[in-house]
């Protein structure tokens, strides 16, 4: 289950249900200081947040992933399927894609 975040007021919470939508801080590298805020609807997927973040910043979408509590949120996954909440706000980092293995 999704980590909420207490960063909207009742009124802000009311406004995002109403549309549908849930707030998402995307963390670049874990780093607060590197984030954006989005307001995204309950249907988009994480690869096309994905991709809208990496478009921002200017970087290869594939050469990251997304990830929520330690979770890796599948690209073709959404906030409905990860059971976020309409009207909340969620924390995503998005970390540099490792291979593994030998």
């Amino acid at each position: 289950m999704a980590e909420e975040k207490d960063d909207y007021s009742g009124e802000e919470e009311e406004e995002l249900r109403a549309k549908n939508q849930v707030a998402i801080k995307v963390k670049m590298n874990g780093s607060e200081s590197d984030s954006n805020l989005v307001l995204v609807s309950m249907s988009i997927t994480f690869g096309k947040l994905l991709n809208r973040f990496a478009k921002a910043r200017g970087v290869d979408p594939a050469a990251f992933r997304l990830f929520m509590d330690g979770n890796d949120l599948q690209p073709d996954g959404t906030p409905k399927m990860m059971e976020m909440k309409a009207g909340r706000s969620y924390e995503v980092d998005c970390m540099a894609r490792q291979e593994g293995g030998r």
